[in-house]
This record gives structure tokens, C-alpha cells and sequence, in this order.
């Protein structure tokens, strides 16, 4: 027996074919109404613009800021280290730079200029007012002025540190000073009689200021009237520094006064000896 097999229908495309038509017609109608209205304009595309900065560089002979520097900080240290070689250029590149590098030396330059006008203003002094020339006669009045000012000082000083016998210097102490000071003298000049004036038959009366010191130390002889003879003029000085140094004063006078001024008249009698009257 034979068994039969029903042959498939073949599809049916109808409606793939209208489903195709529906799209033609769909994307006819869009053309349509964008041809009324216009398609929209889209800018032309334009490339980004792109900045270029180009670094000017140096010429080959002519160092950099920066090795100008450190050369003259060595030749005034005094090194003998070799000055520092330029730096090689930097060749410009050839392709653009999008990031510009400022020049370093610039703001080194900057605080150097800052740092010296700093310095300039500590180190240098200010300058001196003027003053007018001051004439002759201003100079001598001035002088004169300090002349007269030292003069009155001295003098003041001179007489409080100066006693002299018989006016600012009495009272027993001085008196029994300057009998020990007159006997030395006469037991010297005894001694020291000068043969000149013994071989001459030479006398006479002379008179002498002599000035001793708080210390006995002789500060000054000095001739006041002659006698008539240089002979015994010059012996009874020589009497007096040949006799020194006398006795210090006492201290009760020594703290009151410096010196002792004595004038006294010396003898040179007969009996060629040396006395005082």
C-alpha cells in the first residue's frame, strides 16, 4: 500500500512584498518634506588653531647670563679655577611648540639688579652736608677763645696742685720741711764748693726759685737775681740738682698739693761756704 505525503504549500509572499512597498512609500514621503524645508546646515569642519612660539637663541660667541655671573663671582673671589664654557645653543626645534619655556636667565637678571641696588643703598654713605668755608678771622677768634679757656684751666689746676712757702704753704709741717730741705743744700754746697770761685776770692748774694715735686723729685731751679758772677750763679744751681732728691712731703700735705715752690736767697760767704738767708 502506498502512503502519501501532502506536498507543503509554498510560502506566502504577499506580505513581504507589502511590507516592502509600505517602507518605499514611508521613506518618499520623508525625502518630500525635507526637500520643502531644507536640509540643516552643518558647519564646515575646520581644523583647531594651533599657537607657535618660537625661542630666539643666542649667538654662539656671547655666554649666557648665568656663566657671566659665576665668571665674575670667581675673579673676585680670587680663584684660579677656569671660567665656566658656554653652554651649547639649543637648536630650534622644527616642529611646533603647543607650551612657549620663558628664558631662565631673565628673573636671575632681575634679582641681581634688585640685590645690587639693595647693596648700593647700605654701603654708600650719605653725603656730607656742605658747610661754608670759615674765614681767617673765625679760625683765629676760635683759637684764641681755646687759648684763653686752656690758660684759665692750667692755671686753676697749676695753683690748687702748686703750694708755694710762705703764701698757700705755712704752718709748722712746712716750715720744718723746707728747714731739712735748706740744711741738705748748705751740706752739699759745703762739700761742693766750686774751686773756681775759692781760687778767685769770689762771694756774693744771688736768689733762686726751685719747685719740688710731692715725690722729693726736683722739678725746676731756675735764677731769679744774679749775683754779679756766672761762676757762683751756675754753682748754686748746680748745688740744688746735685742735692736732690729731697724728702717726700708729708702726708698730710701731699694729699692737699703736688708741688713746693720755694724762693729762697743763698749766700756764697767768705768762708766759702753756702748758706741761705
Amino acid at each position: 500500500m502506498t502512503r502519501f505525503t501532502p506536498t507543503p504549500a509554498p510560502p506566502d509572499k504577499s506580505l513581504f512584498h507589502a511590507a516592502i512597498l509600505v517602507s518605499l512609500a514611508l521613506h518618499l514621503l520623508l525625502l518630500l518634506a525635507l526637500g520643502r524645508h531644507g536640509l540643516p546646515r552643518i558647519p564646515p569642519w575646520q581644523p583647531a588653531a594651533l599657537q607657535v612660539s618660537l625661542l630666539a637663541t643666542p649667538p654662539a660667541s656671547a655666554p649666557p647670563p648665568l656663566a657671566t655671573q659665576l665668571a665674575q663671582h670667581d675673579s673676585l673671589a680670587g680663584s684660579a679655577a677656569p671660567a665656566a664654557k658656554p653652554a651649547p645653543a639649543a637648536v630650534a626645534p622644527a616642529a611646533a611648540s603647543v607650551r612657549a619655556t620663558p628664558a631662565p636667565a631673565a628673573p636671575r637678571a632681575e634679582s641681581t639688579a634688585v640685590l645690587s641696588r639693595e647693596q648700593s643703598a647700605y654701603t654708600t654713605p650719605p653725603p656730607a652736608p656742605e658747610t661754608a668755608p670759615r674765614s681767617a678771622q673765625d679760625w683765629l677768634s676760635q683759637a684764641r677763645q681755646l687759648g684763653s679757656s686752656a690758660n684759665a684751666a692750667g692755671g686753676e689746676a697749676q695753683d690748687k696742685a702748686r703750694a708755694v712757702f710762705g703764701v698757700s704753704a705755712t704752718g709748722v709741717s712746712w716750715a720744718r720741711y723746707v728747714e731739712d730741705w735748706r740744711l741738705k743744700i748748705e751740706r752739699i754746697g759745703k762739700r761742693n764748693y766750686p774751686a773756681e770761685a775759692r781760687a778767685q776770692n769770689l762771694y756774693g748774694n744771688l736768689e733762686l726759685t726751685v719747685v719740688i715735686r710731692a715725690d722729693g723729685a726736683l722739678q725746676e731751679v731756675r735764677l731769679l737775681r744774679s749775683s754779679g758772677h756766672p761762676v757762683l750763679d751756675q754753682a748754686a744751681q748746680d748745688i740744688v740738682r746735685m742735692a736732690a732728691p729731697y724728702a717726700p712731703f708729708p702726708p698730710t700735705l701731699a694729699a692737699e698739693f703736688r708741688s713746693l715752690e720755694v724762693v729762697r736767697k743763698w749766700s756764697f760767704t767768705t768762708a766759702n761756704q753756702l748758706s741761705a738767708n
